[in-house]
């Protein structure tokens, strides 16, 4: 009797640790495009991602790429109104952010994006001489960046919104100063853990996402202020996507400039007039790569200005869409 007893305590345990092993981090974090089927996705290079398009597809393609590994789309899909302006507008979780599938961390080279974003493209775009606009935010305009300087002529205008640095030393500079480089380093030493490992499972992912947001919920400071972001705007943060940013930072990393200087579009840039590390010079640096350019200050918001001035954004973007 005592045999059985124990036994079945033992069960009850077991079940009960198996049960909040499986369901704590489902409780607090979405499940991405593998977990969940109903969930909009393309599948380009063997990866699954978040991804959707409003509007009328052979209308010409706005794209927008988010900031990371700390964002994906969630937080623009105001943009979905350009549809009524006769754009077709896209939008896509980048390979380990948001919903979309994780992958180990080499994926997230800035050559290995350049090539997922290649992949987009050509998945959405239905006709030869569509026209193809890019909107970078934050890391998506480095993204948009090398893009541009490999496929030049696919491009017909661009749009960004506080790129982080073009070249390595200016991403390590306005890393520094904006504090999300420390901010990387922290969270790693502080979890010391090895993320996006080929052995890494989809529960280890749900695991690090939830880290990280519990991270950014605790400590994320807006660029440019002492303020706390109270409020993650975001469906999920991309822990294993870290690597890609910190590989950023390593001085030989990328050379994404080299052939801009023969992209004849005119690009816009945006940048918040209350980010006090990011500011006009940086803004001037960053365009100068490009022939030609226009700068446009929005009110002070924040680094979040994307979001929260979203009218005022509306209203830059309508203006230079109307151009191309």
């Amino acid at each position: 009797m005592y045999i059985v007893i124990t036994i079945i305590i033992s069960l009850i345990i077991v079940t009960i640790l198996f049960f909040n092993k499986t369901t704590h981090f489902s409780d607090t974090l979405p499940p991405t495009v593998i977990e969940d089927q109903r969930l909009p996705k393309i599948i380009i290079r063997g990866a699954v991602l978040h991804s959707e398009a409003f509007g009328e597809p052979e209308d010409p393609i706005l794209l927008f790429l988010h900031d990371g590994p700390f964002s994906d789309y969630k937080n623009v899909l105001y943009l979905r109104s350009l549809a009524q302006e006769r754009f077709r507008v896209v939008f896509y979780d980048q390979r380990g952010c948001g919903l979309s599938q994780r992958s180990e961390k080499w994926h997230y080279a800035i050559n290995e994006q350049v090539e997922d974003l290649h992949a987009i493209i050509t998945y959405y775009k239905k006709q030869k001489e569509q026209k193809v606009i890019l909107f970078g935010h934050g890391l998506g305009g480095v993204l948009a960046t090398a893009y541009i300087n490999r496929f030049s002529k696919s491009i017909s205008g661009a749009v960004f919104a506080e790129p982080d640095g073009f070249t390595p030393d200016l991403f390590k500079s306005y890393g520094e100063r904006s504090g999300r480089l420390q901010l990387i380093r922290t969270f790693l030493k502080s979890q010391q853990i090895q993320i996006g490992l080929p052995t890494t499972s989809a529960e280890q992912h749900a695991i690090d996402d939830q880290r990280l947001k519990l991270f950014l919920e605790k400590e994320m400071r807006v660029t440019g202020s002492h303020q706390h972001d109270k409020q993650l705007r975001l469906w999920r943060p991309g822990a294993v996507a870290i690597s890609g940013l910190m590989t950023l930072a390593d001085k030989n990393a990328y050379h994404i400039t080299d052939n801009l200087a023969g992209f004849h579009p005119r690009v816009l840039f945006l940048f918040d007039a209350g980010n006090r590390s990011y500011g006009i010079q940086f803004a001037l640096q960053e365009a100068a790569f490009f022939r030609n350019y226009q700068l446009l200050q929005i009110s002070h918001s924040g680094r979040e200005f994307i979001y929260d001035k979203r009218d005022e954004i509306l209203i830059a973007l309508k203006g230079y869409l109307n151009t191309i």
